[in-house]
């Protein structure tokens, strides 16, 4: 019977991967790329999907719903406009198993498996095996994910498996750093027990693994406070940072992607913007839907993209200094794409999960 496990490792920017990780370079490995914006939400869901935001419909973490009249974080299942891979699966009676850090994630993809936990509301069951989880905030977190993986292959023995990573180590520590290192060791020894748990089987024939990330990461030390911008010119605009979430502690709510929203003065805004050292692209909506396959209803008027080490928020100032690393840009598109099988060769994470589902349905 074949198996297919999907990891995905959240905010692996490629300079993470390096020689010295025996078990990673077991795999066929190549660089592909993330949607726009590169967050976790939006990227997730276009991985189990195998569709662009203008279909799926998540746009941002966080995003204005002008029917509502509020601002409202995007974590709800039933905000997804297509199938995903594990209702697919459902209909063709395969069991499918959702593991994730953040448990915003689980609300947001666990549509039609058969098991979902994440590390902050894990299952009595996997706690009596594994253990308590650690702390949310901890690079410990990824380890207990991997080994309660382990645990629902042998004890549930899923057709469909995905595990999602948290980001805190890269949002914390640069490619290189100590503790950037002992936290991509510690995962690829446990992709390497994973291989072997596979090889023991004796199916590992039968058996895909794929391994991605949602998006990149780099240093950030500009910010830019584009309400307080536009304000001196003017222009009154509602800011929506797109990486907003509730773990703050990660990014602090900026990040190098925004939508700003306009009752009028769309075109003076964008002449302002265009002339802004550190915004690398001002686009309207029309022009964001065109370039990034973006869903029109749910984008703002306006939509910001920061140079590479810029990251939108509010401050004090116009223009105020950070230190911290961060996603939400075009500077963190590039993600790493892992088979652990020679006959696939993607270009997009969002082809991650269409490839396993179809892998896993053909007949052999």
């Amino acid at each position: 019977m074949k198996k297919v496990v999907i990891i995905c490792i959240d905010g692996c920017d490629p300079e993470y991967i390096s020689e010295t990780l025996p078990n990673l370079r077991r795999f066929k490995q190549s660089i592909g790329f993330g949607v726009i914006p590169t967050i976790t939400n939006v990227n997730s869901v276009s991985i189990i999907t195998g569709t662009y935001p203008k279909d799926h419909g998540i746009t941002s973490n966080f995003y204005y719903d002008r029917e509502l009249g509020k601002a409202v974080y995007m974590e709800s299942a039933d905000s997804i406009l297509v199938e995903n891979i594990f209702e697919k699966a459902a209909k063709r009676k395969l069991r499918s198993t959702l593991i994730t850090a953040k448990d915003k994630l689980r609300t947001l993809l666990s549509k039609g498996t058969d098991l979902s936990f994440s590390a902050e509301k894990p299952v009595s069951w996997i706690v009596e095996k594994v253990g308590f989880p650690p702390d949310i905030y901890s690079i410990e977190v990824n380890e207990w994910l991997f080994r309660s993986l382990l645990e629902v292959l042998e004890s549930f023995d899923p057709d469909l498996s995905l595990l999602m990573t948290t980001d805190y180590a890269m949002h914390k520590f640069p490619p290189g750093s100590d503790l950037a290192n002992r936290n991509m060791s510690t995962i690829d020894e446990l992709v390497g027990i994973l291989i072997d748990y596979v090889e023991s089987k004796r199916y590992s024939d039968d058996f895909l693994i794929c391994l991605t990330a949602d998006h990149g990461m780099s240093e950030k030390r500009r910010g830019i406070d584009l309400e307080k911008l536009l304000k001196e010119e003017g222009i009154c605009v509602r800011f929506i940072p797109i990486i907003k979430d509730r773990y703050v502690e990660h990014h602090q709510n900026l990040g190098g992607a925004s939508y700003l929203y306009l009752k009028e003065s769309v075109e003076r805004a964008l002449e302002v913007l265009s002339d802004v050292e550190g915004i690398e692209e001002a686009l309207s909506r029309s022009e964001a839907v065109e370039l990034y396959n973006l869903h029109p209803d749910r984008i703002g008027d306006i939509l910001v993209l920061g140079e590479e080490d810029v990251v939108f928020g509010r401050g004090r100032d116009v223009l105020f200094d950070v230190n911290l690393r961060s996603h939400g840009s075009l500077h963190e598109r590039e993600v790493p794409i892992f088979i652990y099988d020679e006959s696939f060769e993607l270009k997009e994470n969002k082809d991650v999960g269409n490839i396993a589902l179809e892998w896993l349905t053909a007949k052999a």
